[in-house]
């Protein structure tokens, strides 16, 4: 599409006006407004420029996303609702996060529980809990800046004035009259019920599924007058994840204090808020905010090296590793062949060291025995649900079939890549696929059958976090 720009000239006539003088003011306040106009211009370029190169995975390969934490309007001295700053490691190395620096404490508060001894694992990611708590009204502005690379993200948020409910104060007591020569008798103090909850928020931090974490909470009467029927309640949308352990205090008197415990079991992943109320009779005395995120169990993870495994006339016989790379123990509670005529598996080694602890491997031992080109499976039964279970044995005798046994383990890869680009988006492989990989019985000139594009996929996928999070 092309733009056409239309000028128009409109020209005005002045008596009495010298209009060589008025030509050369115009000029120059036109080019001075000009001149404006492009610095401002270039400043916010630059202003843009880099938020958005430290928002992208910095010269180590780890990103810090998003590049931008917007809160919603908040009352002062109250909790937000927690957001998730991801850390996400795109190289091929773990990462040591390192100092993270918050330019304005006073008004936004840090947690780092997500990540284990402060790393990031080789395609892994991991989060930190950001939480804005405005100590003034109108717009709040904050960084948080990883110092190993100076990478930010940028907190905005707007802290809006919190509405005080009256007080409501009893009748002045009506004096009666004063006998002769007695001095008036002063009236009573003004009722003035009052508590102060503590601590009024609290971050729980990231607990695994179905873990527990309590904090005490303590209501004192400020004011001057007994508090009766001084009750505690549990507000918000997560109350199967919150309990409270004493949830009536009675009658408060002034300067006495009454404690409560709060104890906060996430069921599922992501970010969990409460509010925990403090009322008595005749009012709501006070509250506080609660928070936490609900992280998943650590699991094992099966590496299963090399697979496929090729063998053939010159090396026949080979070994496949199993390494457990997880946080639990890898159980291998199966090992089999389809093909014995053809292969020999020795996996007495990988049963006996089972379970194996994270870092710890085993290996099976495999011998092709045949005389014509073979394909074979070995079927392993563990407890990681994201692994192959499935490695294919390949055996190749005849260089005629060289080229097409090359073909086939092409295939094999091809599968292998696809099947670890699903499991890392969320998709994926069943692991209930039991087909069989077919092959050739007939003479070795026939050449190689492909492998089955329906067999487990012999790859390990590297799996993604949840958030995710929460």
């Amino acid at each position: 599409m092309s733009n056409t720009t239309h000028f128009h000239t409109l020209t005005i006539k002045l008596a009495g006006v010298d209009r060589d003088k008025l030509r050369r003011k115009k000029a120059n306040t036109l080019a001075a407004a000009l001149v404006v106009l492009a610095i401002g211009a270039i400043a916010a370029e630059l202003d843009r420029q880099p938020v958005q190169a430290r928002a992208a995975a910095g010269p180590g390969g780890l990103a810090i996303l998003p590049a931008t934490v917007q809160f919603a309007a908040q009352e002062i001295d109250t909790n937000s609702n927690p957001q998730l700053v991801t850390f996400q490691n795109t190289g091929a190395a773990p990462i040591e996060i390192g100092s993270l620096t918050l330019s304005n404490p006073a008004n936004f508060s840090l947690d780092l529980r997500d990540c284990p001894d402060g790393r990031v694992a080789p395609g892994k990611s991991c989060a930190a809990i950001v939480i804005f708590h405005p100590s003034r009204a109108g717009t709040v502005n904050g960084l948080l800046e990883r110092g190993a690379t100076l990478q930010r993200v940028r907190l905005d948020g707007s802290g809006i004035a919190r509405l005080a409910p009256p007080v409501p104060t009893a009748p002045a007591t009506p004096l009666p009259e004063p006998p002769p020569a007695e001095p008036p008798v002063p009236a009573a103090p003004a009722a003035n019920p009052a508590a102060s909850l503590t601590p009024e928020r609290f971050l729980y931090g990231a607990l695994e599924i179905e873990s527990q974490r309590g904090r005490t909470f303590t209501l004192k009467n400020t004011g001057n007058v007994d508090l009766a029927n001084v009750q505690f309640r549990l507000q918000g949308e997560h109350l199967d994840e919150f309990s409270l352990s004493s949830p009536t205090c009675g009658t408060l008197a002034v300067g006495k204090e009454c404690k409560t415990d709060v104890t906060f079991v996430p069921h599922e992943e992501g970010s969990h808020s409460m509010r925990l109320l403090a009322f008595s009779t005749a009012r709501e005395l006070n509250r506080a905010t609660l928070s936490g995120v609900g992280k998943p169990k650590p699991g094992p993870i099966a590496q299963i090296s090399p697979n496929p495994l090729e063998l053939g006339e010159k090396n026949r016989e080979g070994k496949v590793t199993i390494t457990n790379t997880g946080q639990a123990a890898l159980t291998i509670a199966g090992i089999s062949l389809d093909d014995s005529k053809n292969f020999e598996l020795k996996a007495k080694e990988c049963m006996a060291a089972s379970p194996l602890e994270r870092g710890q491997s085993c290996t099976i031992a495999v011998k092709f025995k045949g005389k014509k080109t073979a394909q074979g499976l070995i079927s392993l039964s563990h407890n990681d649900p994201t692994a192959s279970s499935k490695v294919m044995l390949a055996a190749d005798v005849s260089p005629s079939n060289k080229k097409k046994w090359a073909t086939g383990l092409l295939v094999a890869g091809a599968i292998t890549a696809a099947v670890a680009v699903a499991a890392t988006s969320g998709d994926k492989p069943n692991q209930n696929t039991t087909s069989a990989v077919p092959r050739n019985t007939g003479d070795s000139n026939t050449g190689v059958t492909p492998p089955n594009p329906n067999v487990d996929s012999p790859s390990r996928s590297v799996t993604g976090t949840p958030s995710q999070l929460h």
